[in-house]
């Protein structure tokens, strides 16, 4: 049996092991809270001083960066579709797989692509009206509101479609095309051929392979002439017949869709009778929405003067603007010439202070 004395001898060096203990963590305390106001006026200090800078207090750091958008990898998605469709291409003939599905399937990922690239939900979907376009014209092109009206509702056809913007040189026709161009809602859509012989024919077939599937197709056939009209009917045809292209009415969300549009400028150079005989040829187009765009009289060219003018900042007085109107040749030219002849003429316009 232990006594009392045996017990107290036997628990006090227990106590005095936990008084130890006691006096380090009350040291260690104390050192932390001396570390902690080192710190805290440290930091003022620091504060102090860019408070007194001329500078002002500088920024916080951003201790959470952002998340990398999701454009980044744009081009890891659209690697993954050409591999898959590559794989899906080899299997094939092994498995029997239709080349409509690899089709649909790398249609699908494309649209996902275009998705992710423009940042716009529903951006492949084709319910936009290509007849907006129009609205910025009509501040650009002037003296044509008919051949604006007509382009507006042949542009509001939901499949395919083809139209011929017919007049002579300097009347607003190219310019018309420029504007269909820039304001497409579908940008990466738009092809365009210069036309210069029978030679670019053989663009179209490569170009119609090459549609998308995501938006409208937007084709621009320009620099066309009377002598080329023959060709018109033979290009509506490969489109009207290519299997991968909607033709009718009704909506194909399988199919795709395009318009195209031709730039056939008339010779105003001919003498007159030769001159009406062109024009009435390119009337005889069939499938094809004939937008004809008026000749420029002598007011149309002075608003045409004025315009430029006011675009390039320049101030003419009566007698120059009398001046480039005589110096030109508007009725074979339009308002092609009025530019340079503004610049040459006008003052730039002074700044208000």
């Amino acid at each position: 049996m232990i006594s009392t004395s045996e017990t107290s001898k036997n628990k006090a060096p227990k106590r005095r092991i936990s008084d130890s203990l006691r006096t380090r963590r009350i040291r260690r305390l104390g050192s932390a809270v001396d570390r902690a106001d080192t710190k805290e006026n440290h930091r003022s200090a620091d504060l102090a001083v860019v408070a007194a800078s001329p500078q002002g207090p500088l920024p916080e750091p951003n201790i959470y960066p952002e998340r990398p958008g999701c454009g980044q990898y744009a081009w890891l998605i659209g690697l993954v579709a050409v591999l898959s469709g590559l794989v899906l291409a080899s299997m094939a003939d092994l498995s029997g797989l239709s080349t409509d599905t690899i089709s649909d399937f790398v249609d699908s990922y494309s649209n996902q692509y275009n998705v992710i690239i423009h940042e716009r939900p529903g951006y492949c979907e084709r319910h936009a009206r290509l007849g907006a376009m129009v609205d910025h014209a009509w501040d650009q092109v002037l003296n044509q509101p008919d051949a604006l009206e007509k382009l507006e509702l042949a542009l509001d056809n939901t499949t395919f479609n083809a139209i011929a913007l017919i007049g002579s040189s300097g009347v607003g026709k190219s310019h018309t095309a420029r504007l269909l161009r820039e304001k497409f809602p579908w940008p990466e859509n738009v092809k365009t051929v210069a036309w210069d012989d029978s030679n670019a024919l053989a663009l179209i077939p490569s170009i119609l392979s090459h549609l998308k599937l995501c938006g409208r197709n937007l084709i621009l056939v320009d620099n066309m002439t009377p002598k080329d009209i023959r060709y018109v009917p033979y290009i509506n045809g490969l489109i009207r017949t290519h299997p991968e292209i909607a033709n009718g009415t009704a909506n194909k969300p399988s199919k795709k869709y395009v318009t195209i549009v031709y730039i056939i400028s008339l010779n105003r150079l001919l003498p007159d009778d030769e001159f009406q005989a062109q024009k009435m040829a390119v009337q005889k187009l069939i499938n094809t929405h004939l937008i004809n765009y008026n000749d420029l009289e002598r007011s149309h060219v002075e608003d045409c003067i004025r315009r430029t003018a006011r675009v390039e900042g320049m101030e003419l007085t009566r007698d120059q603007i009398l001046d480039i109107i005589y110096s030109i040749d508007y009725i074979n030219a339009g308002c092609k010439p009025v530019r340079a002849k503004v610049l040459m003429y006008g003052t730039p316009v002074k700044q208000k202070p």
